[in-house]
């Protein structure tokens, strides 16, 4: 079922009448990024929230250079002001949809004798990520 043309993006527009059209305008990586899918938990002992981040936009790769920081990662953000305590970036510059967004869990794990305070989180890109909560260290 087609859709009123007058109702359609200009990207449909000129998709219909056969004109080719960039995937995202020239300079989108400058203002593009990343969303979140799932919610997050909240970390009571540090005052922190924990969020899984998605794939970055726009989709291409060659059109937004760089390790596109926070896409794909586990955001540690403080509920007060917002801003990023630390964060963990699962796959940057992401090519194939590995995004971060299965819900971080917050566990206590013992590793080398030693107990920590731990989020752990599997990621689209095959990998299951275990990180120290307190110190944000990876033990993947």
């Amino acid at each position: 079922m087609l859709e009123n043309p007058e109702r359609c993006p200009p990207r449909s527009r000129n998709a219909f009448a056969g004109k080719h059209q960039r995937f995202a305008p020239k300079g989108a990586y400058k203002t593009g990024g990343s969303g979140t899918w799932l919610t997050g938990s909240y970390d009571v002992a540090t005052n922190t929230i924990l969020w899984g981040v998605g794939n970055p936009g726009p989709w291409l790769a060659t059109m937004r250079p760089g390790d596109n920081l926070y896409s794909d990662s586990l955001i540690a953000p403080n509920p007060a002001t917002g801003k990023i305590k630390w964060h963990y970036q699962y796959t940057p510059n992401d090519t194939s949809d590995c995004d971060g967004v299965n819900e971080p869990v917050l566990t206590s794990l013992n590793y080398q004798g030693k107990t920590y305070k731990a989020v752990v989180s599997a990621s689209r890109n095959g990998w299951f990520y275990a990180i120290n909560r307190e110190r944000r260290s990876s033990a993947t």
